[in-house]
């Protein structure tokens, strides 16, 4: 028998001895694959593939300016919004979500 054979076949009488350490690494291993392939899942999501819209590269997002928000930004309010769609002439269309 090769060594290969004698050493598979030690590894599995070593794995039933020991079945808690069998099923710690077998759960170990289960949380790491669902982790790194829901990871891969999001990012795959929102940074890899297009947008599923037609000309994505011209849409843009409208906030107004606010010094008090740590980000300095905030969402137009719907008053805006309205008067935006109202007025505008520079966007084919205005979208709120």
């Amino acid at each position: 028998m090769s060594t290969l054979g004698l050493d598979l076949r030690q590894g599995l009488r070593g794995l039933r001895r020991n079945r808690l350490a069998t099923a710690l690494a077998v759960v170990s291993l289960a949380l790491a694959i669902a982790g790194n392939s829901t990871v891969f899942s999001i990012v795959s999501a929102m940074l890899i593939r297009p947008l599923p819209f037609e000309e994505a590269e011209r849409i843009v997002m409208l906030t107004d300016r606010n010094a008090g928000n740590a980000l300095g930004i905030t969402p137009e309010s719907a008053a805006n919004f309205l008067d935006l769609r109202e007025r505008a002439t520079s966007f084919e269309e205005l979208v709120a979500f």
